[in-house]
């Protein structure tokens, strides 16, 4: 009993561990998209990079070392298609709304999607919610706000996307908790990459877009295809594992801060008082869903 008990502990701060990880790269991925729209790069293109590389990369690896993840069931075809489209949809509705506002806005926006998610499954009945989810919730919130009110710049279509971009992360964090009982996390992003790929190359056919030219662009395309989507998505599939989706919801709101501080290392961007502290209220409110919110006598009925 002691041993399980321990393994179960161990694995939840792997999972802590792998959504922090992934909210990182994340983080670091905002400023690398503003570069490369200022470069007047088409946002549908960048998705469209990011789908078909971690699609392909990922099939061929997988297909060599783990060709036994691959293998599908009928029953396991709906919900893979459904986090596709939540894959391809929150990747173009947050980096669209980045094109229209700034990253500080469309970070904030997107992460306002633990609320969705936590009142979706509280209203379901699907998970348990804890005291601790709602009090983490509301220090992730506020400090996220506090961490970009400076700099917030809306438009009504970057509004539009930025909400839409908070459900779609609230889906595709249910849809790839689904896929994970069925499909090993790596085998579900690769098919659902995959979906999302085919969807948006159906709506708008890569050969008519633009394609950019400077061999600069293709790095940081590169970049954002490896970093910002095959390893991140694959890290926090990953910690769906072992942490419940709220809990993951909430820890992943520590890419506010990771983007404040890259913003303000690589565009010279000024941190305030403000900024400094919806930080520490933002790694509060992780700190308080990993360390209480799996403990029973919180829970909330």
């Amino acid at each position: 009993m002691k041993g399980s008990l321990h393994l179960n502990q161990n694995h939840r701060w792997l999972g802590f561990l792998l959504v922090l990880l992934a909210s990182t790269l994340w983080g670091i991925n905002g400023t690398i998209a503003k570069l490369l729209f200022q470069q007047a790069v088409s946002p549908i293109f960048v998705v469209q990079v990011r789908l078909f590389f971690t699609a392909v990369s990922l099939f061929l690896v997988l297909r060599i070392f783990r060709p036994q993840w691959l293998r599908l069931s009928p029953g396991q075809i709906p919900s893979l298609i459904t986090l596709g489209v939540m894959l391809g949809g929150v990747q173009f509705t947050y980096l669209y709304t980045v094109s229209q506002t700034n990253v500080a806005t469309a970070v904030f926006l997107q992460y306002t999607s633990p609320a969705v998610l936590i009142a979706y499954l509280a209203w379901r009945g699907k998970e348990k919610i804890y005291r601790a989810h709602w009090l983490g919730m509301a220090f992730s919130l506020i400090g996220g706000y506090l961490m970009v009110e400076h700099s917030l710049q809306i438009t009504e279509s970057g509004l539009m996307t930025g909400i839409v971009s908070a459900f779609l992360v609230a889906g595709y964090t249910l849809a790839g908790q689904a896929v994970g009982r069925r499909v090993h996390p790596w085998a579900g992003l690769a098919y659902g990459s995959a979906i999302g790929f085919i969807v948006w190359a159906l709506l708008v056919p890569p050969f008519t877009l633009d394609w950019p030219t400077a061999n600069e662009q293709w790095l940081f395309l590169l970049y954002v295809a490896l970093m910002a989507t095959l390893i991140p998505f694959g890290l926090y599939f990953m910690s769906l594992k072992w942490l419940p989706a709220a809990t993951v919801g909430i820890l992943s709101t520590v890419e506010p801060v990771v983007a404040a501080f890259v913003a303000w290392l690589v565009l010279q961007e000024n941190l305030t008082v403000g900024q400094f502290i919806g930080a520490a209220m933002v790694v509060a409110g992780a700190v308080i869903v990993q360390l209480r919110a799996d403990k029973p006598e919180k829970a909330v009925e």
